[in-house]
């Protein structure tokens, strides 16, 4: 019988592991680039988040209104016992013509809270009532209405009496709606002065009772931010 035929095995031979090249040098490592690139995403997404955030600060309340030309002043004081409850009204004009206009809304409201008036005697009496009509218009002049009441103002006899008034104050809140974020409302708090000018005093008061009126013009005026508890 013949002898069997014995085939080899195929053997393989893993090929030699070639070696990586040495770094030139002066290259940055492979540590030194991941380092950098984990370092770089959070650089880019913060410069491109801040003017987002700058541009979603709230406005704050605006600096820029000043008081506008004044108009009529008319007072009548009803007096008893020597003390007279006087009320009157006052026509001005609140000027934001000087003010940014891409903060806020252009309309805006005036709700008045309180003020004085001072007279020619140097007495300062508050403003019971206040009353301020006027819808304002952001980077306009804008006429505003204003109503008042003073009570218990000691007023002496004559014909008419030597008094009358020189200057007049209204504390206000302008409201006011931004546009970024929109629909915020600001409640913004001022006051607005005027001297009183050009006064005529009519009427008589005698034994401390009588009617008083006075007519005059406001003129030079100033408009400040009211400081609020």
């Amino acid at each position: 019988m013949p002898a069997p035929l014995i085939t080899p095995r195929a053997t393989t031979t893993d090929p030699a592991p070639v070696a990586a090249p040495p770094p030139s040098p002066g290259a940055p490592s492979r540590r030194t680039l991941a380092k950098g690139a984990a370092w770089a995403v959070p650089a880019v997404a913060l410069g491109a988040m801040a003017p987002v955030m700058a541009a979603s600060a709230p406005p704050q309340c605006p600096t820029c209104l000043v008081a506008g030309a004044g108009g009529a002043f008319t007072a009548q004081g009803a007096a008893a016992l020597g003390l007279a409850s006087v009320s009157g009204t006052a026509v001005f004009n609140i000027d934001s013509t000087a003010c940014r206009l891409d903060l806020f809304e252009p309309a805006y409201a005036v709700l008045g809270v309180g003020g004085t008036v001072s007279w020619s005697d140097g007495r300062t009496t508050s403003l019971t009532v206040a009353t301020l009509v006027g819808a304002g218009t952001f980077g306009r002049i804008s006429a505003v209405n204003a109503t008042f009441t003073t009570v218990s103002r000691p007023i002496p006899n004559g014909t008419p009496p030597a008094l009358r008034p020189t200057r007049v104050c209204f504390d206000f809140t302008a409201i006011f709606v931004a546009l970024i974020p929109p629909g915020l409302e600001l409640e913004c708090p001022y006051t607005i002065c005027y001297d009183v000018t050009n006064v005529t005093t009519t009427g008589a008061v005698a034994l401390g009772s009588g009617t008083v009126n006075w007519t005059g013009t406001l003129g030079r005026g100033s408009l400040t931010t009211r400081t609020t508890p």
